[in-house]
Formats: C-alpha cells, structure tokens, sequence
C-alpha cells in the first residue's frame, strides 16, 4: 500500500482560525506537506514516501517531520532566523521539529486515512506553541 500524505483530502475539513492547505515545496517533488497557519505562526507535516532513502534510514515506508514555522524567535539562543524567505511564512523565520512525532504520532494517523485525526493533532501543536485556538475540527457537508 502506497502511503502519501498528499492522498488524504484536507479540503473537506476545517480548524476554527486556521488556515489548512497543502503544497508540495519547489525542487521537491516527492515531499508533500499539509500546513495549519495563521498570524501567529504554522505548523506543518511533511512526508516522503515510498523512497528507498526512507526505508533505509527509518526502515519506514515513509518518512516526515512536523515543522514549526515562527515569525518570532522560539528560543533565546536563537536570535537569528533560519530563513529570511521562508515559503510558507513569506517572509522571515525561525524554526523547529521532529522526526519522532511524524513516526509515532502521525504516520499511524496516516496509516488509518485519518484525516481528522492528522488535522486535531496539528491543531493541538499549533495551539501548544502559539496558543488561543481551540483545537476542534469540523467536516464541511459538500
């Protein structure tokens, strides 16, 4: 079985006071990410499936990350911003992530075609780095 992000369908559901939206990053062609955002910031999941890269360095059929997007610095150490032209921010940008909480966290809820569940999680991240949103997620009737 083929697991790819990219195959789920994030158009059908929606988080109060953030955007969701998926893009596949210039240059990149087999990544895929699905980005929760507002003005505060973004978190977004990335993937890679199906790669022999994968299989080797993860013995996973797919491998990601969730990635924090900041227009702030997250930690003191860290003043500087790691991209000044950051893609998903448009401008500058510090960020952070993990590779684990892509392996136990969401690539079962990938797993499982649980959409829902992938958006409730990274609702839950964005919430716990820049706060004040609830992290309930509604399925729009088409």
């Amino acid at each position: 079985m083929t697991l790819e992000l990219a195959t789920l369908n994030f158009e059908t559901h929606s988080l109060p006071g953030l955007r969701v939206w998926g893009w596949s990053p210039r240059g990149q062609v087999e990544r895929f990410e699905v980005i929760v955002q507002n003005e505060h910031g973004a978190i977004a999941l990335w993937s890679e499936p199906n790669t022999e890269r994968a299989r080797r360095l993860f013995g996973e059929e797919s491998y990601g990350g969730v990635a924090i997007h900041s227009p702030k610095p997250l930690f003191d150490f860290a003043p500087d911003p790691a991209d000044e032209r950051c893609e998903i921010l448009g401008g500058e940008c510090w960020t952070d992530g993990s590779f684990l909480a892509y392996t136990k966290t969401f690539l079962p809820l990938i797993r499982k075609h649980d959409t829902a569940g992938i958006l409730r999680e990274l609702a839950e991240w964005h919430h716990d780095r820049f706060g004040s949103l609830s992290v309930s997620v509604t399925e729009e009737k088409r």
